[in-house]
């Protein structure tokens, strides 16, 4: 019996004892453990990418310059043209006329011209002939007068005679070239968006013909929010992928920034000027622009420790030197790829959670892993 009540007292104690421990054993083990990154401020060339649409240089209205029937038409809506390539021609029957009357006209001009130089030279000798005469008192004043008169009267035919043969030599021309409008060519490389008239139409001088796109060199015009404007400016370079153009990549330059914000959007318009030689690029063509801005020091944070999400601002958990979990709400800069970058709000070093256990918080002691670099 008392051996009895010796063993239930040493169950008693040992269960004291043991009763005792374990809570201080949970609360060890019950401390998490999290992995951690020191912040750290890398160099980084920012990358502001926005959809953007091609659109043509210019939209450029070709009318005739000359009156005629529509002979035969070339080209059709969405047919890409080269520069200088026939559009359409004019019936040349009547302009070749004018041009053949021009011609004769310029020919009885320089006849009339020959002419009168013919008088113009036997005048000049008649009137020098006069003056030696009238030295020896061979013919009266008045006869000498009468030769230098008819001299004078020679040179004025003369200068009319030039003047006449100018005015033909610019008929000629005149012809020439009307005659020359009468094959429509274009004046750019670009695609053909409006065909205005049919064989067999009679047109005047300023009937609208077609309607062409500019398409070498091409705009490509996107917009970006108010606030990332300051990052950008006339002449920096961009690259430009198209949809419709997989693998493919062009070079541009910013030509055009704003001036004007959407009210609206709270956007600015930017349009990249870039070359098109080949004409791939069509009007309407959908792509993306890339923009590569100055480098700077940035605070770049991997954006698997970004906890949570306000609105524009992201929550971070940090560890104080003491062990102790606490949280910074920042708003990012930007985000490319697997990382997200502040200008500031860290000090370098500051211990970043980025993995371990989730069952923490503000306040909340953690055991910590640093990760390796």
């Amino acid at each position: 019996m008392r051996m009895s009540a010796i063993c239930i007292g040493l169950f008693a104690l040992l269960f004291l004892a043991c009763k005792n421990e374990s809570p201080q054993e949970d609360r060890k083990e019950k401390i998490p453990s999290v992995l951690v990154e020191r912040v750290q401020k890398r160099q980084w060339a920012r990358k502001l990418t926005f959809p953007a649409t091609a659109i043509p240089y210019a939209t450029i209205t070709i009318p005739s310059k000359v009156a005629g029937d529509v002979q035969k038409v070339f080209k059709d809506e969405g047919d890409i043209v080269k520069e200088n390539e026939i559009l359409l021609q004019i019936d040349t029957r009547d302009l070749l006329l004018s041009y053949k009357q021009a011609v004769a006209n310029l020919e009885l001009a320089k006849a009339s011209l020959d002419a009168q130089m013919t008088v113009l030279s036997q005048a000049e000798k008649d009137a020098k002939r006069a003056q030696e005469l009238l030295q020896t008192n061979s013919i009266t004043v008045a006869e000498a007068e009468k030769a230098s008169t008819a001299l004078e009267g020679a040179k004025a035919q003369v200068d009319i005679a030039r003047a006449q043969v100018a005015m033909a030599n610019a008929q000629v021309d005149l012809a020439r070239r009307n005659l020359s409008y009468a094959t429509v060519t274009s004046p750019v490389d670009g695609i053909v968006l409006k065909k205005l008239v049919q064989k067999g139409q009679v047109v005047a001088p300023s009937t609208p013909l077609f309607v062409v796109a500019d398409t070498n060199p091409m705009f490509v015009e996107g917009s970006v929010e108010e606030k990332q404007v300051s990052m950008l400016q006339r002449g920096l370079e961009a690259k430009v992928t198209f949809d419709a153009l997989p693998g493919r990549e062009f070079s541009g330059v910013i030509a055009v920034l704003g001036p004007d914000v959407d009210e609206r959007t709270r956007t600015v318009r930017v349009r990249v000027v870039l070359q098109n030689d080949t004409l791939e690029i069509a009007p309407g063509m959908s792509c993306v622009v890339e923009v590569m801005v100055a480098k700077r020091d940035w605070f770049a944070v991997p954006s698997v420790a970004i906890r949570d999400q306000k609105g524009e601002e992201v929550v971070l958990f940090l560890v104080s030197k003491e062990g102790e979990v606490f949280e910074k709400t920042l708003k990012p800069d930007f985000r490319e790829g697997l990382w997200t970058f502040f200008a500031n709000g860290f000090e370098e070093g500051d211990l970043l959670v980025v993995g371990g256990s989730k069952d923490i918080g503000v306040g909340s002691k953690v055991k910590i892993e640093e990760k390796s670099p």
